[in-house]
């Protein structure tokens, strides 16, 4: 057994030989920061299997105490399960780590439960986004089999986005273009031919008007990254501080505050903006999207920036937060 624990001991610490060499040039840095993100992808995947696993062991409880012999019937509380299946949940309780106290296995046990149930009734997201807190809840709480279907109603669109928003941010997209892959907040947003759609473009119109600016101005931008730089690492470079792909574009039925043009009504069929994590005072929320101008004259559909002179035209391009 020692000889075993030694050559795992070995072969773990030999994982770390490769980053004792000499770099030879950057595209070595690189391609450790390429591998860092895909190991970091790959424990993300891990760890949706693993919630994923999980919904399967209650049938598997079911399954082998089927097979058994009929045990004594036990004391205590009636569940409606067979002595073969509290004592199969047991020992694979145990074995999943949720304690071997009588409460610990009765929670452990009305959880796997849930999540079997779960999973039948089609919740798929909802388990693999689960939180520490989601599990936490439900173990003290595993019959609210209700509840979390009513969260499943709402928050499985929503869920569904931030997938999207998640794989096409890994691959550099921060357009946002792929919330518009929806068919309803696509019809919604009534986007006109020839207008771009691109959350992380903010750039200038005119050079001549940015070369103006930086001889006549001495306020420099924040950040002198690219924007996706910008919007992986926000400007203070954490990489869990962009916040706007937590934001989903919502829809429902109201009354739009928009003017119209004749007698036609205005559409009931509007957007709001959601996050799905909390946002706090301060959080880095993406960019404005527009075209950057330099001009005496407001141009139309422009929002003033902090600089005289300096405008954001929105006329051509918009995003999520517009």
């Amino acid at each position: 057994m020692r000889e075993i624990a030694d050559r795992v001991l070995k072969d773990v610490l030999s994982k770390s030989i490769e980053l004792t060499g000499e770099f030879i040039d950057e595209h070595e840095f690189e391609k450790q920061i390429w591998q860092i993100n895909r190991e970091n992808a790959c424990d993300v995947k891990r760890r949706g299997e693993a919630a994923m696993k999980e919904t399967h062991y209650w049938p598997i409880i079911k399954q082998r105490a089927e097979m058994m012999a009929p045990l004594p019937a036990s004391s205590g509380k009636k569940t409606g399960l067979t002595a073969q299946e509290k004592y199969t949940a047991r020992r694979l309780g145990m074995a999943l780590g949720y304690g071997r106290s009588k409460d610990s296995i009765l929670k452990a046990r009305s959880y796997l439960k849930l999540l079997s149930d779960l999973r039948e009734a089609g919740v798929t997201l909802l388990l693999l986004y689960q939180t520490r807190e989601f599990k936490t809840y439900f173990l003290r709480h595993p019959n609210d089999l209700t509840t979390v279907l009513s969260w499943h109603r709402h928050l499985h669109p929503r869920l569904h986005q931030l997938s999207l928003r998640t794989i096409a941010q890994a691959e550099g997209d921060f357009s946002g273009r792929c919330d518009l892959e929806d068919r309803d907040i696509l019809h919604r947003l009534r986007i006109p031919q020839g207008l771009c759609w691109r959350d992380d473009l903010s750039d200038w119109g005119d050079l001549a008007e940015r070369d103006r600016y930086l001889a006549e101005q001495s306020i420099q931008a924040v950040s002198g990254k690219s924007n996706a730089h910008v919007l992986r690492y926000s400007p203070k470079g954490a990489t869990d501080g962009n916040k706007s792909i937590y934001v989903s574009m919502v829809p429902y039925e109201g009354i739009s505050a928009k003017r119209t043009v004749g007698s036609k009504p205005p559409s009931t069929k509007l957007l709001a903006l959601s996050p799905l994590a909390s946002i706090s005072p301060g959080d880095f929320l993406s960019v404005f999207p527009g075209r950057l101008q330099y001009t005496d004259t407001m141009p139309a559909g422009a929002i003033h920036v902090s600089v005289p002179g300096l405008w954001l035209d929105r006329s051509e391009v918009k995003g999520k937060f517009h």
